[in-house]
């Protein structure tokens, strides 16, 4: 096979594997790059302790904050908590995983607040600095499928949803588990929102 041939073949594979993605948001060796959807607050100071919800975010190895690197942890697949570097204006947020960086959209930009000079009756210049917006607590809800009822409402609460009304059934031989669940993973509701679940060996 030719390796005009060869490149056609590979690129047709990466499309069939990943049909939700666009051709840029696919690495060459086929996995599919992470992507930033959503920062809890879209502004702040250095310091400032943020979330950073997107896609494929489990293996990312890096945070940047245009070109400063940021520490950070990832509590959940779809969440990172970033620690904002110092910097200025408004920089794009890029995360990095194995697969390459992810491609900077709606959503992943971020806005650093400066200083404000304030002058008194007195003339003196004080420096007041601006405050970083406190962000909306939101029920963030979770994948609970195939957990135990136990470990379904401790994850709903650490998300900040609430256990709703449990289906199960009258008579069974076994460990219940969740089989469904009233909303779907990743939507965001108010804060203690009502999850259903339906239990089933």
């Amino acid at each position: 096979m030719s390796g005009v041939r060869k490149g056609v073949v590979a690129l047709v594979a990466a499309t069939c594997l990943y049909p939700a993605a666009s051709g840029a948001e696919v690495a060459l060796k086929g996995e599919p790059l992470p992507r930033v959807t959503y920062i809890a607050a879209a502004s702040g100071e250095a310091g400032a302790s943020i979330s950073i919800y997107g896609v494929g975010l489990a293996g990312v190895t890096a945070v940047r904050f245009g070109t400063s690197a940021a520490s950070f942890t990832t509590p959940w697949p779809d969440e990172i908590i970033a620690i904002v570097p110092p910097g200025s204006g408004t920089v794009p947020v890029v995360v990095e995983s194995p697969a390459g960086e992810s491609i900077v959209g709606i959503g992943a930009e971020f806005s650093y607040l400066v200083p404000v000079a304030v002058t008194t009756a007195t003339t003196t210049t004080t420096t007041e600095t601006s405050r970083v917006p406190v962000p909306v607590v939101q029920c963030h809800v979770p994948n609970v499928l195939h957990y135990k009822l136990a470990t379904a409402r401790r994850v709903l609460s650490e998300r900040h949803c609430a256990l709703g009304s449990v289906t199960k059934p009258r008579r069974y031989r076994g460990t219940l588990r969740v089989v469904s669940q009233g909303a779907s993973a990743g939507q965001r509701l108010a804060a203690g929102a009502l999850v259903t679940l339906k239990l089933a060996v």
